[in-house]
C-alpha cells in the first residue's frame, strides 16, 4: 500500500514539472527531497566548520596543520567556523 502510494505520487511529481515547451518530450526535472536534505545540508554544514575550527586550533596551540603561519589568521578562521556553525543551528531549529 505505502509503495503504491509513493509511486503514484513520484509520478505526479514528474507529471508536475514537466516543462511544456521542452523539445524533449518525456523527461522530468525531479525535485530533490525538501525537508530532510536541508536539515542533512545544515548538518554538514556544522560538522564542516568544527572540523575546520578544530583545525586552526591546534595550528594556534601546536602549530601542527599549518605551521602557526599567522595567529590573525587562525583566530579570524575560528570566528568565521563559529558564525557558520550559529548559522546552522539556527537553520536546524528552524527547520524543526
Amino acid at each position: 500500500m505505502v509503495l503504491q502510494y509513493d509511486l503514484a505520487r513520484k509520478v505526479r511529481t514528474k507529471q508536475r514539472f514537466l516543462a511544456a515547451d521542452d523539445p524533449r518530450p518525456g523527461i522530468a526535472f525531479d525535485a530533490l527531497k525538501g525537508l530532510s536534505m536541508e536539515k542533512w545540508m545544515c548538518w554538514s554544514a556544522l560538522g564542516a566548520s568544527g572540523v575546520v575550527f578544530l583545525l586552526f586550533l591546534l595550528d594556534m596551540i601546536l602549530s601542527m596543520p599549518f605551521g602557526k603561519l599567522s595567529p590573525v589568521v587562525d583566530i579570524l578562521a575560528m570566528i568565521a567556523c563559529g558564525l557558520v556553525a550559529y548559522v546552522s543551528w539556527e537553520a536546524l531549529r528552524d527547520l524543526r
